[in-house]
């Protein structure tokens, strides 16, 4: 949304290498992160010391929402840059003044809330599946529909975020092994298409198995 890019662009901007924290878990933040380029990643970390990962962001994301709103006082999870990244760093109080007085702003906000919180249904949908095929036929989909470039066919979606099978079993709690067997099931089978950071989905095909 224009209006609200062109306040954003008011703050400073920070860059992070890969893997980089912005926020820790339980951490109180002194600003909001306004994303302008790359992709970030909110996860919690099991006993084992393992990344569960719950949440990928990309382009005009904010961040944390739920202590921009006053809903929680601390982060909930681990954020850290995906892949390189740019964000904005904006002052909370200023940020919710700008949203008081432009309620054009909050509604495309809220907008984009529900959207967020469909997708955090949809994931959770996922991953509730009894059979690992099925769970990443579903996070396939989703990550197709958030992040995907359709061609002009409409019957293959590329997504934008560089993934490995680690993360798509990070994203899911399986392990790497299992993912990789159900991918090449389903890249023989004419699915997907995958190398060692891109992934195609035959949205078309894949929708048959759901």
């Amino acid at each position: 949304m224009q209006k609200l890019d062109e306040f954003i662009e008011r703050y400073p901007l920070r860059k992070f290498d890969k893997d980089q924290l912005l926020l820790v878990q339980d951490e109180r933040p002194r600003d909001i992160f306004y994303v302008k380029k790359g992709f970030i990643k909110g996860y919690d970390i099991n006993i084992d010391g393992i990344e569960q990962h719950i949440w990928l962001g990309a382009k005009g994301d904010i961040i944390p929402y739920e202590w921009l709103f006053d809903v929680v006082d601390s982060t909930l999870l681990f954020y850290s840059a995906f892949t390189e990244l740019e964000v904005y760093v904006v002052n909370r109080q200023e940020l919710i003044e700008f949203f008081t007085t432009n309620p054009d702003v909050l509604l495309h906000v809220a907008k984009d809330i529900a959207s967020k919180l469909s997708e955090l249904t949809e994931k959770l949908t996922a991953t509730e599946k009894p059979k690992a095929s099925e769970k990443i036929i579903y996070m396939l989909n989703i990550l197709a529909k958030r992040f995907g470039n359709e061609n002009a066919e409409g019957d293959k979606s590329q997504i934008t975020v560089p993934l490995t099978q680690q993360d798509i079993a990070n994203l899911l709690g399986l392990t790497r092994e299992t993912v990789a067997t159900e991918l090449k099931k389903l890249k023989d089978k004419g699915y997907v298409y995958y190398d060692k950071w891109q992934f195609v989905v035959h949205t078309d095909k894949l929708s048959e198995l759901m």
